[in-house]
């Protein structure tokens, strides 16, 4: 049991880190069109990481999860979700490569009257 213990540890100490960066607006209320909901800023180095997205409103609500370049002029990839009445939401997005200084966001296609939040939860390589 002592050695299986030690093997576990070693392993354990050996295995890089591997913790996920979690964003978002909060919970806004009355959004305007194109409100950002959530952004993970710019994301320092190149690599591939796993992206989450969690959504929720009170009122039927559409958003666009959106991938941006390196100048966050341009969206380089967008998957529009819709989410019911007071409904949430989960996608998982694995391997998406990126390079330095592009982002993720999640930007409301339609004003609501009513609360959301959005979060974006997402691993580097």
């Amino acid at each position: 049991m002592k050695r299986l213990l030690i093997a576990v540890l070693g392993l354990a100490l050996a295995l890089p880190a591997f913790a996920g960066v979690w964003v978002s607006a909060g919970i806004l209320t009355n959004p305007a069109t194109n409100a950002i909901m959530a952004d993970s800023d710019v994301l320092p180095e190149g690599g591939v990481t796993q992206v989450t997205v969690f959504c929720g409103s009170s009122v039927a609500t559409i958003f666009a999860v959106e991938h941006r370049d390196e100048t966050n002029t341009t969206t380089l990839h967008s998957q529009v979700i819709s989410v019911a009445a007071f409904g949430t939401i989960e996608l998982n997005f694995p391997g998406v490569a990126y390079i330095s200084n592009e982002r993720f966001r999640i930007r409301l296609i339609a004003g609501i009257t009513g609360s959301a939040q959005c979060s974006i939860i997402h691993f580097g390589t």
